[in-house]
């Protein structure tokens, strides 16, 4: 089946479902992606995998004899926004449970809007602390995701001084809390702690605010920078370091790093960059002369796949069954 007929075989408009209402045979997954915005750029790519993973649920008998269906929501816009058209869906009956990839903002507004209604999947990396019953998370907290690969680096390296730039909410301020505990236990420095404005990169010349950025972490001599930017942030950052004179010796450790941003950060080439948004044990992240030949490298080359979009859709059914959300 083509790409586009996968589509419109499992997703839905809200808007329609006004005028056809709740369906029984039909398990409804409202899909909480950013279709617009900074984080805009991962959106498509977001889509293609759910449709393919609620295609391959449906083939192997649905979620308990039950189709799937997609219903999209735009989450690259307010927290507000987004909460309140997911809140409407699950009051009215449209939705029974939401699969979400988006910033920390917006799940914090989705997770106390919907608390009760729905259960509600939140897939990426987050920034640790309790949640909400009905709430599942299925990434990793920032000691969980980068304690690993930041304790190896130092080690393997010897790298000592470290910057951290991100964005400035709520995950990426999280993960500078635990990255400056790591750094320490390791026996390094944080020579720079900077968090820029999201989104940062805009106006007509979206590289000049992080030619500042890259000049400041040029006076701290920095050995290993840890980002924590995300979408096209990153992906603009990632183009300025790549012409600058850091790039031949300075590592970059990213824990928002997945294809669509390393393809749009065009100046960055396979093997100057880190690659890993999952839980690290010391392996795809490079990004100096320093490291070691033939280990590490990153692929530009996107390798789609629908497990763990599947594996959300699966958990998000299971909580839908299990409901309420006390033994979810």
């Amino acid at each position: 089946m083509r790409g586009s007929a996968v589509m419109r075989a499992v997703v839905r408009d809200s808007t329609g479902l006004l005028v056809t209402g709740p369906d029984p045979a039909v398990l409804r997954l409202g899909l909480l992606l950013p279709l617009s915005g900074p984080l805009g750029l991962t959106g498509p790519s977001g889509m293609s995998a759910a449709c393919l993973a609620a295609t391959e649920v449906n083939a192997s008998g649905g979620a308990a004899g039950r189709a799937v269906e997609l219903v999209p929501v735009d989450a690259g816009r307010a927290p507000g926004t987004v909460a309140g058209e997911a809140r409407f869906l699950a009051d009215a009956g449209l939705v029974q449970a939401f699969v979400g990839f988006h910033t920390s903002d917006v799940h914090r507004g989705l997770e106390a809007a919907l608390a009760g209604r729905a259960p509600y999947v939140f897939t990426p990396p987050h920034e640790g602390g309790p949640r909400r019953q009905g709430v599942v998370l299925l990434g990793d907290s920032p000691e969980r995701q980068l304690g690993s690969a930041l304790r190896w680096l130092s080690a393997r390296l010897r790298l000592r001084r470290w910057a951290l730039v991100g964005s400035d909410y709520i995950w990426p301020r999280a993960v500078h809390r635990a990255a400056e505990r790591l750094v320490r236990s390791a026996g390094g420095e944080v020579v720079l702690d900077r968090l820029v404005p999201f989104p940062w990169a805009a106006g007509d010349d979206p590289e000049a605010r992080f030619e500042e950025v890259v000049h400041a972490l040029a006076r701290t001599g920095a050995e290993a920078i840890l980002l924590s930017l995300v979408g096209r942030d990153l992906a603009v950052f990632n183009r300025v370091f790549a012409g600058s004179r850091l790039s031949a010796g300075v590592v970059r450790l990213s824990g928002a790093l997945e294809e669509n941003v390393l393809l749009a950060a065009a100046g960055t080439t396979p093997g100057s960059c880190t690659r890993r948004c999952g839980r690290s044990r010391g392996r795809g992240t490079t990004g100096s002369s320093r490291w070691p030949s033939g280990t590490g490298r990153c692929s530009a080359r996107p390798r789609p796949s629908s497990t763990p979009t599947r594996r959300a859709a699966t958990t998000a059914s299971t909580c839908w069954r299990r409901w309420p959300p006390r033994a979810c």
